[in-house]
């Protein structure tokens, strides 16, 4: 949640959070990776749905996969698909 958090205090939308983007280390320590999708809010719509991967569109908000304006909300989204796969 910290880094999700940190994102989004810097006006950073990851956009594409998947299982695979949720790395544990051996101390415990959650990381996110994959970067590539990553956008600012304001130019978020800048960006087609069609350039995102496919791989990760079973997590994916659904104003992405509309191709809408967004924010934070669809990273949180994602997260909250991401911890009902879990269990």
């Amino acid at each position: 949640l910290e880094g999700l958090e940190a994102l989004h205090a810097e006006n950073i939308v990851h956009r594409d959070l998947k299982p695979e983007s949720v790395l544990i280390g051996h101390d415990g320590h959650v990381v996110l990776s994959d970067f590539e999708h990553a956008q600012l809010p304001e130019n978020s719509s800048s960006i087609s749905t069609a350039q995102l991967p496919v791989i990760g569109h079973a997590f994916q908000a659904p104003e992405l996969l509309l191709g809408w304006a967004h924010g934070p909300a669809v990273d949180w989204w994602s997260f909250g698909l991401i911890l009902c796969y879990m269990l």
